[in-house]
């Protein structure tokens, strides 16, 4: 039986090495998460004088599907956190988990050094966010700076973006929430349960959303990067490497994909 194959370009550039590399370039301000606090009052209103928020982004590939995107981007998702003890400047801090080395490397599965990095100006599709207390706050803080000292290792099927996101959620915060996982083989054929951007971005959606969370949206009227824009940026492919090299098998996929990379400088 004929295996079925979906070809994804991971962002993979020089300057993200990373899964996901879409800054806020073209973006209007008004969507970026260091906002996030503005977008909070004006989505979920009420008094938030000294509260305290924590927000899940998730940059969708596909809004709304849980896909994968064919040929360009994976997403990313990443986390942040608001201080409204002066609602008027409400004091944001958003960071993201990301690989220190692009190359085809990561698609084999291979681990490499992880860093942890300032998200406070990437794009977004949308968010889930929660009330937190003054201590739960704090403990997110310091694992930004422990982990930004000290980052955990990256591996794009195994220990991602995701991954890493929701560990900091569960792990400071006491939210009891994962997306499902997807089933992907890496290119050596090797099975992995992975979490993706799609189907975090896909979790939160649904209706209501989970762990009682609040969804959040970028601001109506608010002008996305445009597409071509965000494409720009796309992907590291070794000009050596074939159509195949670049394959990651999604199991229940139902068809195969025709579309190779291109390849770059």
């Amino acid at each position: 039986m004929e295996r079925t194959v979906t070809t994804v370009g991971f962002t993979l550039s020089s300057s993200s090495a990373s899964s996901s590399s879409q800054t806020s370039q073209g973006q209007d301000p008004r969507r970026q998460p260091n906002n996030v606090g503005e977008i909070i009052g004006n989505q979920v209103g009420g008094n938030l004088q000294n509260t305290y928020w924590m927000v899940v982004f998730a940059e969708e590939p596909r809004p709304g599907s849980g896909q994968l995107r064919v040929g360009t981007n994976a997403g990313h998702v990443f986390i942040g956190v608001v201080d409204f003890t002066n609602p008027q400047q409400p004091a944001t801090t958003v960071r993201g988990f990301y690989s220190t080395r692009p190359g085809p490397g990561l698609l084999r599965g291979e681990t490499v050094a992880g860093q942890v990095r300032d998200d406070g100006m990437h794009v977004w599709s949308v968010a889930i966010g929660w009330q937190i207390n003054q201590r739960q706050y704090q403990a997110i803080i310091n694992r930004f700076q422990a982990d930004t000292a000290q980052p955990p290792n990256y591996n794009l099927f195994e220990y991602n973006c995701t991954n890493w996101t929701f560990d900091v959620l569960n792990q400071e915060a006491n939210i009891n929430w994962r997306p499902q996982t997807r089933q992907v083989r890496d290119l050596r054929l090797n099975v992995h349960q992975t979490l993706t951007p799609g189907q975090t971005g896909w979790a939160i959606w649904q209706n209501p959303p989970p762990a009682n969370g609040r969804r959040l949206t970028p601001p109506q009227g608010a002008s996305k990067m445009p597409e071509t824009a965000m494409e720009k940026e796309v992907t590291y492919v070794c000009k050596n490497c074939s159509h195949w090299g670049f394959a990651i098998i999604i199991l229940g996929e139902d068809r195969r994909s025709d579309t190779s990379p291109k390849s770059t400088s």
